[in-house]
């Protein structure tokens, strides 16, 4: 016998299952070909903290050494948002405090948008987001439709839809979740940090080895989440793409 460490998912309820079957219907008739795909850009926030959370830390001992480590409330970290496509990394931008409607709509303003004026990629790109309270604002939402007029994706309401729907409890979907972040956090946490500025200096070094290729390949594997999760009706990726 071996030990198996279950993998934790998010709870899928039948309404669930039929939003994510039929959003990813949706997905694949909107982008069916890579360069459509590579239009996409998938985004996120992220907390990353100064020294990591969950650490493997055994000690070998002929007697129990009763040794414990207390957390802090709270601890030091940044939180930090990024755009992906297959082709393009915009980020990381770090929020300046917590993430609300206000600095969300701030940052789109002020940082994204802008970024894909100067890559010349506006016209062209779609948008996601996910259901967080920050996106589903309606401010957020009205400068959405203003700059991605039926180009973006997330959670909307009856009188303020999003042209395409974002199912709830996806995180197995997006590509800053089900890669981005895993690599960034498992280079920034190689070591602790004394100051934040420390910290957000290797988190932007770790998002500066972020290559082409890597981009071309988190891509694939969200849209072949994508497929999977339309060819289940709805059901969970992560171990069906393991």
């Amino acid at each position: 016998l071996k030990a198996f460490k279950p993998a934790t998912v998010n709870e899928l309820s039948d309404d669930d299952l039929r939003r994510r079957h039929s959003a990813c219907a949706r997905l694949l008739e909107v982008f069916p070909t890579l360069p459509r795909r590579a239009d996409l850009f998938f985004s996120d926030e992220c907390a990353i903290y100064r020294s990591a959370r969950a650490r493997n830390v055994y000690f070998w001992s002929k007697q129990n050494p009763h040794y414990y480590e207390e957390l802090e409330h709270n601890p030091p970290h940044v939180m930090i948002w990024v755009a992906m496509s297959a082709k393009h990394l915009i980020g990381p931008y770090f929020f300046d405090g917590v993430v609300n409607q206000h600095t969300y709509l701030a940052m789109l303003q002020e940082f994204f948008v802008p970024e894909l004026q100067r890559m010349n990629l506006l016209e062209r790109s779609w948008f996601q987001q996910d259901g967080a309270p920050p996106h589903y604002a309606i401010t957020v939402r009205q400068y959405l439709n203003e700059v991605f007029p039926n180009k973006w994706i997330g959670r909307g309401s009856v009188h303020l839809p999003a042209p395409l729907d974002w199912p709830p409890r996806s995180p197995d979907l997006t590509s800053c979740d089900n890669a981005l972040w895993g690599i960034i956090k498992a280079k920034v946490s190689q070591q602790r940090y004394q100051t934040t500025e420390q910290l957000k200096d290797a988190v932007r070094t770790a998002f500066a080895a972020i290559n082409r290729n890597l981009l071309r390949k988190i891509s694939h594997r969200s849209w072949r989440r994508i497929i999977l999760c339309h060819e289940n009706n709805g059901g969970h990726t992560d171990l069906l793409d393991a």
